[in-house]
């Protein structure tokens, strides 16, 4: 069953409210179709226009929706990759386990030839408090 142009007014007027203002253009332009010559409803039209973002005007000309980038198997993500996507998934525990693991891969001890103990590491000498000026004992 067609709608009635009043019921595609109200159709648009609630896209407006609600904020779907692309929808909104579709339907007024519907609108105008039907009834070419209602001034009342090309006005409306502009106003809506006027709040649109050009940015979302050029969107709405690309019919076909741009496809989302592959995402990569989940073994091949590191710990704190995986710990993003449990996070904007809203699943926060499993993101924290996932960051905590990627820190304590940070965190453990290189091992090789390579790796340094803290006992071997140099240290800087300590300074003493007077440096070209002798303290007063009386002070």
């Amino acid at each position: 069953m067609a709608e009635s142009a009043a019921e595609l007014e109200q159709r648009a007027e609630r896209a407006v409210r609600r904020g779907e203002l692309l929808e909104a253009l579709q339907l007024f332009e519907e609108l105008i179709v039907r009834e070419p010559g209602d001034e009342r409803v090309r006005q409306r039209m502009e106003s809506v226009r006027a709040l649109v973002q050009p940015a979302e005007l050029s969107d709405r000309r690309r019919p076909e929706p741009e496809e989302a980038e592959p995402r990569p198997a989940t073994g091949t993500l590191t710990d704190a990759e995986q710990g993003e996507l449990h996070a904007s998934a809203g699943r926060f525990v499993e993101a924290l386990r996932c960051y905590w693991r990627s820190c304590a891969s940070w965190l453990r001890p290189a091992r090789g030839p390579t790796s340094v103990s803290p006992s071997s590491s140099r240290r800087r000498p300590r300074r003493t408090r007077s440096r070209g000026r002798r303290r007063d004992p009386t002070r």
